[in-house]
């Protein structure tokens, strides 16, 4: 029980992702059926069947909701696994079996429940309450007659009533309760030590024969999977640049004087002040100011009335010419550094000293004709992508059996890329120089979407152009399968170099482990602490360790401290000094209440899918041949 609450955030979204098929799958399912008699059955249900049909239709649904709401993220492979179909089609078999037990056993919604959902129903409220016009509107959109929605409500919580009074009714015992809160509560304070294997790495050698034996009992390991080899066209601001020529002189001599502020650096000043608030004060400050400019800063500070510069000697830093108008005829105009003559500013009076000036400055058009070069071509660029972008999805779509209209026609380029798998991109050893692993394309050719295309069956099966992939707004993609390549093992001399690090990787981590097993056996001798990081504070509640290392920690003996536990990680060998052990502390108490309504839901959704487990006993379930191809995916390429 405490592995599986504490493991409850994946269980949850494996649950989540199960329970929300698709709300109208098997409404009326017995009035479609019959026009259908000719489908591949998957599932039979008494006298009811789950057909291929029936079952892609809803998994397909299913995938568009999840790439629908998580969009660039989402990433197919990873969600249309056989593991998931299995799980998706357990989903819509219990479905059936509930509704069969809801119409066999007489389960009927109340009309006061029916019109409780109907009232709730989100489209249909304004300003916080029921109207009946967006009531209508919602209708109209689903394209239902009040009646029918009514009716599939009333379905649909009556399906509620065989389930859910199991799973709202869990009441965990008081002692389990408490044993699994005391577990859950518990901190140790602990200190870790991590023997890395590659420190090991020079130390193993490996001859041929020893290299070929091994390959020969682990070769299933780098079977390499089914990869295709694309060749793609990338439309991007630098490929429409390339399209544009470099413009006549004169065109880029008017750009430059139209933007000459911006190849220019305007005049700063180190500038202090002295403010009074009388010409007469302010004249005499002038006086002394120029007899002895040294002086300034004393001057500042015992006339001053800016008290925020006054004990700094007046200092305002570096002002641009242009930043305070007043000063543009005045300060600015001293020819060289020094003390200027009184300037009003408001109802006061400053004197100005010039400590340095920083001369402003103007690029000539040679200095900067590169760069006004890449901008006007950038900004002619910008028209030209439009049109290439406009173009280059007509051209994909009217001849989707070649690129060669795209190379014919826009010029642009067509590439090739190797070794993009469904799941991932493949490294350099097992492809080839050619792999787009470890390159810059590789973030493009990684992303979930493009990999998805990349097996569609447009793409894939036809070997047809994909359609554009906007990868950004500025960023376009088109693919076409070059080569596919089934999955295989490759002999030992095609990947040999990969073969022999993962060999030497294995052996250094086995010296690890016997290291860690000698340091190990020391520290619980001594009690030492030498090598071990600072303590830090462990718990199964609010702790991110892997499942083996929280585990071997939480798991081992208190009753003498320090307890030293070592085990074997990734890469390594970790050990782990326990000092204290703190019972129920309180912090972790008040998180593990956040839990406990979270944890009887959980409880709740596996003892309702035990029952409904239990009703399938009841009714004629059988699941035939077809459905392992559905599940393996073999219907759906």
């Amino acid at each position: 029980m405490l592995e599986f609450f504490r493991r409850h955030s994946r269980l949850v979204m494996i649950l989540l992702f199960v329970l929300v098929v698709p709300s109208f799958v098997f409404f009326g399912v017995a009035d479609y059926q019959s026009f259908n008699t000719n489908e591949v059955p998957l599932v039979n249900v008494n006298k009811q069947k789950i057909t291929q049909q029936d079952f892609n239709r809803s998994w397909t649904q299913r995938l568009n909701e999840l790439r629908e709401s998580q969009g660039q993220a989402f990433d197919v492979s990873k969600t249309d696994t056989p593991e998931a179909r299995e799980q998706w089609l357990n989903a819509l078999t219990d479905r059936m079996v509930v509704e069969q037990t809801a119409v066999n056993d007489k389960f009927s919604a109340p009309a006061s429940l029916v019109r409780l959902q109907i009232s709730q129903l989100p489209q249909a409220q304004e300003n916080g309450k029921f109207s009946m016009e967006a009531y209508n509107r919602f209708l109209t959109s689903v394209g239902m007659t009040a009646e029918q929605y009514e009716a599939y409500v009333r379905n649909y919580e009556s399906l509620g009533l065989v389930v859910n009074p199991i799973a709202d009714n869990v009441i965990l015992p008081a002692a389990t309760l408490g044993a699994i809160e005391k577990s859950m509560t518990e901190e140790r304070l602990v200190r870790f030590r991590f023997i890395s294997a590659e420190q090991f790495v020079k130390d193993v050698t490996l001859s041929d024969d020893e290299l070929k034996q091994w390959y020969e009992q682990h070769n299933k390991a780098f079977e390499i999977p089914d990869y295709v080899n694309l060749d793609y066209v990338l439309l991007n601001q630098d490929a429409a640049v390339a399209q544009v020529q470099t413009p006549a002189e004169a065109e880029l001599e008017t750009y430059y004087k139209n933007n000459l502020a911006r190849f220019s650096t305007v005049e700063r000043r180190h500038l202090k002040h002295i403010q009074v608030a009388d010409l007469a004060k302010a004249q005499e400050i002038v006086a002394k100011a120029k007899q002895d400019p040294a002086q300034f800063d004393a001057l500042a500070k015992e006339f001053s009335l800016d008290a925020g510069t006054k004990n700094s000697g007046g200092d305002l830093g570096m002002i641009r010419r242009g930043e305070i108008p007043e000063l543009d005829t005045t300060v600015f105009a001293l020819a060289q550094p020094g003390i200027s003559e009184p300037v009003k500013m408001g109802n006061d009076y400053h004197v100005f000293q010039v400590v340095t000036i920083e001369a402003g400055t103007v690029k000539s058009f040679a200095e900067v004709k590169d760069e006004v070069t890449k901008e006007v071509r950038l900004q002619l660029a910008s028209d030209k992508f439009a049109h290439l972008a406009t173009e280059l999805t007509r051209l994909v779509q009217e001849q989707r059996d070649s690129l060669a209209p795209v190379v014919d026609q826009l010029g642009l380029k067509v590439q090739e890329v190797a070794g993009i798998s469904r799941t991932g991109l493949l490294s350099k050893e097992e492809v080839g120089d050619k792999a787009v692993a470890g390159t810059e394309l590789a973030k493009i050719f990684d992303t979930p979407r493009v990999r998805e295309v990349a097996f569609s069956a447009d793409v894939y099966n036809q070997q047809l152009n994909s359609g554009v992939i906007e990868l950004s707004p500025s960023e376009f993609l088109v693919v076409r399968v070059k080569d596919k390549v089934a999955k295989h093992i490759p002999t030992l001399d095609q990947i040999k170099g990969l073969a022999e690090s993962r060999l030497k990787t294995e052996k250094a981590s086995a010296l690890a482990q016997k290291d860690g097993d000698s340091v190990l056996a020391q520290a619980q001798l001594n009690a030492t602490t030498d090598g071990f990081e600072p303590a830090v504070p462990v718990s199964r509640i609010a702790t991110n360790l892997p499942d083996n290392v929280l585990t071997k920690v939480m798991d081992a003996p208190s009753d003498k401290l320090p307890f030293y536990v070592g085990l074997s990680v990734d890469n390594g060998y970790l050990l782990a000094r326990i000092e204290s052990v703190t019972p129920e502390k309180p912090e972790l108490k008040n998180l593990f209440q956040q839990f406990k309504s979270r944890l009887a839901s959980i409880v709740g959704v596996e003892a309702s899918k035990a029952y409904t487990h239990n009703l399938r006993a009841k009714n004629k379930v059988e699941f035939l041949p077809a459905a392992k191809e559905a599940i393996a995916g073999e219907q759906k390429q």
